[in-house]
């Protein structure tokens, strides 16, 4: 655990250290405030949980926000040269993998839930009540768990490719072929529930129990053929 911890804070000092990581918080303020405008607050005054509405509508596009954080999560030690340095260390690749993943999750929630606060800030002086609360932690927590599936294929790309951009490309590219498969696929069909796109979002919605489960199964294959990689990889 202790070294699992000391890579997430080296990788979530790294990441904090990079432009990314403030065009996304910008993206969280602006977004915000935008999707409020957009959406006409007045309008939604008379229904219940006006904030979550709205912070879905920022986080419709988190399969982006989760692959721009992630999409140099293993690539970047090698195109930096510290690879070697940093596996000559009695540190596992799973330590390694599972230390990266943990940082990425952690510094999304941090983005989703300023994003959040923003809103509530907003809200609390036009229709704020209590269960609006309850309900904004609800798609705050859905919308981080979810993210778990889309930073999964990223993770598992990024292990195959070892290249930035060619992991952000490749990712976008199999999300969008994924969604596009979504509409080939029977509903009635029982993989139809455990693709991707499918599982994001009956989770963003609440609406089925398998999709649950499903960044658990994603994650823990994406884990295990990052690291079958990196034993592959010959490091010079």
């Amino acid at each position: 655990m202790k070294k699992i911890k000391a890579v997430s804070l080296y990788e979530m000092e790294r990441l904090i250290r990079s432009v990314r990581f403030y065009v996304l918080l910008s993206y969280s303020f602006i977004g915000s405030l935008i999707s409020i405008r957009m959406r006409n607050v007045m309008h939604f005054i008379e229904k219940k949980y006006v904030s979550s509405y709205i912070l879905e509508g920022v986080y419709i596009g988190f399969p982006i926000i989760i692959m721009i954080l992630a999409m140099d999560l293993i690539s970047c030690e090698y195109e930096n040269r510290h690879a070697e340095l940093i596996f000559s260390k009695p540190l596992r690749k799973m330590e390694f993998v599972l230390g990266k993943i943990c940082a990425t999750i952690i510094l999304f929630m941090l983005n989703v839930a300023l994003s959040a606060i923003f809103i509530l800030s907003y809200m609390y002086f036009i229709c704020f009540e209590t269960q609006d609360l309850i309900t904004l932690f609800s798609t705050f927590i859905s919308i981080v768990w979810g993210s778990i599936i889309p930073l999964s294929i990223t993770v598992l790309i990024n292990a195959l490719l070892i290249n930035t951009v060619g992991t952000f490309a490749a990712s976008l590219i199999a999300w969008y072929i994924l969604d596009l498969a979504v509409t080939l696929i029977n509903p009635s069909n029982i993989l139809y529930n455990w693709l991707p796109n499918v599982a994001y979002r009956q989770i963003l919605a609440d609406k089925h129990a398998t999709a649950a489960l499903t960044p658990i199964i994603y994650i823990v294959v994406a884990c295990l053929i990052a690291v079958y990689m990196l034993r592959k990889r010959d490091i010079h």
